[in-house]
């Protein structure tokens, strides 16, 4: 089993309650690692990684997300009934990627004080540039469109149809500076 604390430069979840133990779960799937306190060693918690906020619809029956899925395809910086808009949550997360690698840049070696989220992205600046020490490599675990966000923010795509790159639970999926990086798209249904 390969064990993703093995391939990273720093590790981060969400948070929250059900982030920490689905880093857990997850690192326990693709390996074994020591827990503290429902968290693997080694991982951060940062709550610039949580799930995005969905406002009056929080906690509702998935129907209503349904109804916002689509409205970001239209705007990706509306935030009808509360809702976070899809840049703010890409503004959040690439502002915690951001003072990490301006850290490791610096030779800190310190990553970001503070808090992250169900499956996980590996990002980097290229898989080719592997060998390059002067890459980094993060992994996140968080949400799905957290992470669904992130991966297209760190690619150059069209922030509105993140939707359409879905994450499986679980998964966890190499992304870097590239639109080559990313699965194909697959439009939303409903049903």
């Amino acid at each position: 089993m390969v064990n993703i604390l093995d391939f990273e430069d720093a590790a981060f979840a969400a948070d929250s309650v059900d982030q920490q133990s689905q880093a857990g779960a997850g690192q326990s799937s693709l390996g074994s690692g020591p827990l503290a306190s429902n968290v693997p060693l080694g991982i951060e918690l940062d709550a610039r990684f949580r799930e995005r906020y969905f406002g009056e619809l929080d906690g509702t029956p998935l129907p209503n997300y349904d109804k916002v899925w689509p409205r970001d395809l239209e705007d990706p910086t509306h935030t009808d009934s509360g809702v976070e808009s899809v840049y703010a949550v890409a503004a959040r997360v690439l502002s915690a990627i951001t003072e990490y690698e301006t850290q490791a840049r610096r030779g800190l070696g310190q990553r970001p004080a503070a808090g992250p989220g169900a499956s996980a992205a590996t990002a980097k600046s290229n898989p080719a540039d592997a060998d390059d020490e002067a890459g980094t490599c993060v992994v996140i675990v968080s949400h799905a469109d957290t992470l669904q966000i992130t991966q297209l923010a760190i690619a150059g795509v069209d922030l509105g149809k993140f939707s359409q790159y879905r994450f499986r639970n679980g998964e966890v999926r190499q992304i870097w500076a590239s639109p080559d990086c990313l699965p194909d798209p697959v439009p939303l249904t409903f049903r």
